[in-house]
């Protein structure tokens, strides 16, 4: 029963809680249909008749929108910090939400079918608000999923039907991180802007792999790829009390019974305009979920390869005396080719330093990321090349993006400089671009 019942009397806590021990939701997005157990329905029928409307009143139809912390599925939440938010159907003049019901169950993605416990079933609370309402249940395990419903009730206390279900994934509390913060051993020419390779290798069984995710933050910015192929990209550029981390899935870049590898460049820019200096170092955690019912776990710490990144001294980008972020000045020879995968020869790499557990200063708290940054290819307008050989990409508009470029043959040793710009001049050969980037 839930804790949040002011207002509610015995018989509507009674009415608004039948039959719901032992429902069970199946999500979609998680490989089931839009079905709800057979004693969450018995719930949903006892529920509804409990009040009849005035002569001419409207059913409300079943909410829809549903989100958690304002996101449709989200994944890697703070366990602690769950809030739900849904829209109101009902047509009718005038129409209000005068109660609703929300119900979370346990979702088990290792069998992909109803059967998980209702975790909290709020019964029917009298209640407007149909946003930021706060979990207020038992305590949330992390790293779980969950699916959740809900119905309301109309101004005349005609109850709705329940809403196909949602689902939601809780992330890490700072001590149920296994994984240690590690960083590339200390030399003599540490550089300001500080590039860094580290990886792992590990097995899997011959099991299908049911769920993965990996939780990782690096100060300040990082690149993870699986297996050769890139994952995600973050960056945490707040004060490193309150350290950033994102949660990413990678079910489908694992593969079982195998060897598989983790690969995280990490980038340290020191202090700079727009943010503090943090401290080098990387978090990571992998949870990995089998279709036999077992996990594994894989964890930053001193098992780790690391190596200096294939990036020479560059210059601040802002020639005022502003304090600012580096041009990139990338040595193409000394880039360690298939770094990332699984058989690439990490013998001669140094061995992480390990810094210490989560909680370990000055990253003495860890905060789940809510949004992430989206990326979408945009090809060129046109390509034109200059009577130098240099090729000048238009965009057509000005665009928040990273550049990418394949090479695919050239001169070994040869430099070549790639500029960014807001304005190309008028004969549109990029020689005096607005706002240079680099």
């Amino acid at each position: 029963m839930a804790d949040d019942t002011r207002g509610l009397s015995r018989r509507q806590l009674l009415q608004g809680s039948v039959g719901a021990v032992g429902a069970a939701i199946v999500a979609p997005g998680l490989g089931g249909a839009n079905r709800v157990s057979s004693a969450l329905r018995r719930a949903d029928a006892a529920s509804t008749t409990t009040t009849v409307g005035s002569a001419g009143t409207s059913t409300p139809g079943a909410p829809t929108a549903l989100s958690v912390d304002d996101l449709p599925a989200p994944i890697g939440l703070s366990p602690d910090d769950i809030s739900f938010a849904w829209h109101v159907t009902d047509d009718s003049r005038g129409a209000l939400q005068s109660a609703y019901r929300i119900v979370v169950t346990r979702f088990d993605p290792s069998t992909n079918s109803p059967g998980g416990p209702v975790v909290w079933d709020t019964g029917r609370h009298h209640s407007p608000h149909q946003a930021f309402v706060p979990y207020r249940g038992p305590r949330l395990a992390a790293d779980r999923p969950y699916s959740w419903t809900v119905q309301t009730w109309s101004r005349d206390g005609v109850a709705g039907p329940l809403a196909p279900p949602a689902v939601f994934e809780t992330g890490l509390r700072t001590a149920d991180w296994q994984a240690r913060w590690i960083t590339r051993p200390a030399d003599a020419s540490v550089e300001p802007d500080q590039h860094t390779y580290l990886r792992r290798t590990f097995t899997l069984p011959p099991t299908p792999v049911t769920r993965a995710r990996i939780y990782v933050s690096a100060d300040q910015r990082y690149e993870l790829s699986v297996n050769g192929r890139r994952a995600g990209k973050g960056e945490a550029y707040s004060y490193p009390d309150t350290q950033y981390y994102e949660t990413l899935d990678v079910t489908a870049l694992l593969e079982p019974g195998t060897t598989n590898a983790i690969g995280i460049l990490a980038n340290w820019q020191a202090a700079a305009k727009g943010h503090p200096a943090g401290t080098s170092g990387v978090i990571a955690q992998l949870s990995v979920l089998l279709a036999d019912g077992s996990r594994q776990v894989v964890v930053t710490d001193g098992t780790w390869r690391v190596r200096r990144g294939a990036w020479l001294p560059g210059t601040q980008r802002d020639l005022e005396g502003d304090v600012v972020d580096y041009t990139e000045n990338i040595d193409g020879l000394a880039v360690p080719v298939g770094w990332d995968s699984p058989g690439f020869d990490d013998s001669a790499w140094a061995p992480a330093t390990v810094l210490g557990p989560a909680g370990t200063k000055p990253w003495t708290r860890l905060v789940s990321v809510r949004t992430r940054v989206v990326e979408t290819p945009v090809p060129a307008v046109s390509l034109s090349t200059l009577g130098s050989g240099a090729v000048v990409a238009d965009f057509g508009r000005v665009y928040a993006a990273v550049p990418t470029v394949a090479f695919h043959r050239g001169t070994p040793a040869r430099v070549v400089t790639m500029r960014a710009g807001y304005l190309l001049d008028e004969p549109g050969n990029g020689q005096s671009i607005v706002g240079q980037a680099g």
